[in-house]
């Protein structure tokens, strides 16, 4: 009989070109697709799975819950209730500021735009007139300590925003760290996020082959 090749777990550098700029992964359920930078290849019980993270920061919705955070889940049906009011507090950080209901998680586009510039113009000593409030929000945004611990867990997430929902206070929290993706080639060039079960299974592996990754 003939024997089956076993194939090791392993992680592999990702081409050049895959490398220069980012992916578009879509879901095959919704259609919708996240951005993101691919950062490897992961070869899992001979499984080939891209490695990627969100373009833009993470975040979610979420509520506290005797002092911890607790992620309102993205399928979950009061969704479609929260995200436009979520949507509306996050344009409230500036100019070009945009909540997007993506795939396996929420992004905001240009927030880390936003804060660069805030960057560059607190090292420059300038503050254009009309640009001080902008500035202030987006430090606020990305740097501001929240001194209330039963609003923001401090290791895990940083607090963006509050609204109310009939009466209910819900948080806008980004993730410090980052967001881990896991797709699969569908056609040459065409990645497809994987469903969640197989998500389940896959990441906690991954992630450990990661952290033993000198080079990331």
């Amino acid at each position: 009989m003939k024997k089956k090749k076993v194939v090791k777990d392993s992680l592999e550098e990702v081409s050049d070109e895959l490398a220069s700029k980012p992916v578009a992964l879509g879901c095959p359920k919704t259609g919708k697709e996240l951005v993101c930078y691919a950062e490897r290849i992961a070869v899992v019980g001979g499984e080939r799975y891209l490695v990627a993270f969100p373009k833009d920061p993470a975040v979610a919705i979420a509520f506290d819950e005797n002092g911890e955070v607790s992620p309102v889940p993205n399928d979950d049906p009061i969704m479609d209730e929260l995200f436009p009011l979520a949507e509306a507090c996050v344009a409230d950080l500036g100019p070009g500021v945009t909540l997007l209901r993506t795939p396996t998680t929420l992004t905001v586009q240009g927030l880390n735009e936003l804060v660069d510039e805030a960057k560059d113009r607190e090292a420059e000593g300038g503050d254009p007139e009309g640009e001080g409030e902008e500035k202030e929000e987006a430090g606020e945004a990305e740097e501001e300590e929240d001194d209330d611990d039963d609003e923001e867990d401090a290791d895990e997430v940083e607090l963006l925003g509050e609204f109310l929902l009939e009466g209910e206070e819900f948080l806008i929290v980004r993730f410090l760290e980052p967001i881990l993706i896991l797709a699969k080639e569908h056609t040459p060039g065409n990645y497809l996020l994987i469903d969640e079960e197989e998500e389940q299974d896959a990441i906690p592996l991954v992630d450990e082959m990661l952290c033993g990754d000198a080079t990331i």
